[in-house]
């Protein structure tokens, strides 16, 4: 069996690859009457292609931040009542469509106990006409604030405004839930984010 396993199943693999690889070189593009493969169509249009990942940076920058806590005397006899979340954030956003934009993104800010709280994930926000975005972003999270300070993973639901040119500036709202041994009190945050650019 470890003969099989050593000597026989490497030889099969190499086989099957060298027989795919020939079989993917031998197929050619189908034929159009009067059209050369790979070039214009009969209307002299160019032929359908999807178009080269685009593998530039697309930063944007955050700028946390306030938030409103929704049972107000619990988080302020908790000390949890802090609402000016100040931090910065940065998002490259890797995907856009149609139908939404999705992100990846890293940042820290004060949090509603005052402690530092560091965040990393991922988003997507799906397009609601020309200014408004609706999605979330699930984040690893880590602060001495939340889940007793061991680090965790959430969802977090997020509602974007463009003010002005779309993509230029735009106004976020996050809604953080009460969670039971994680985070204590339900709260709004609210903070902006500036288009740095393409690189």
């Amino acid at each position: 069996m470890r003969y099989v396993a050593r000597r026989l199943l490497p030889s099969l693999a190499l086989l099957f690859a060298s027989f795919a690889c020939g079989a993917l070189e031998g197929r050619a593009e189908p034929e159009v009457p009067g059209v050369v493969p790979g070039t214009a169509g009969a209307s002299g249009e160019p032929s359908p292609e999807i178009p080269p990942s685009d593998l530039r940076l697309k930063l944007n920058l955050h700028i946390f931040g306030l938030s409103y806590h929704l049972d107000r005397s619990g988080s302020r006899t908790s000390h949890l009542d802090n609402e000016l979340n100040y931090g910065l954030g940065l998002n490259h956003q890797f995907y856009e469509d149609d139908r939404g934009i999705a992100v990846v993104e890293a940042g820290f800010f004060k949090d509603s106990g005052s402690n530092w709280a560091k965040f990393a994930g991922a988003g997507y926000q799906f397009k609601l006409g020309d200014r408004w975005r609706s999605g979330a972003d699930l984040l690893a999270i880590h602060s001495e604030t939340y889940n007793k300070g061991h680090p965790f993973i959430a969802p977090v639901p997020r509602l974007t405004y463009d003010i002005g040119k779309p993509g230029a500036v735009m106004l976020n709202v996050v809604y953080i839930p009460k969670i039971p041994d994680i985070n204590l009190f339900a709260v709004f945050a609210l903070y902006v984010t500036i288009q740095l650019g393409s690189w």
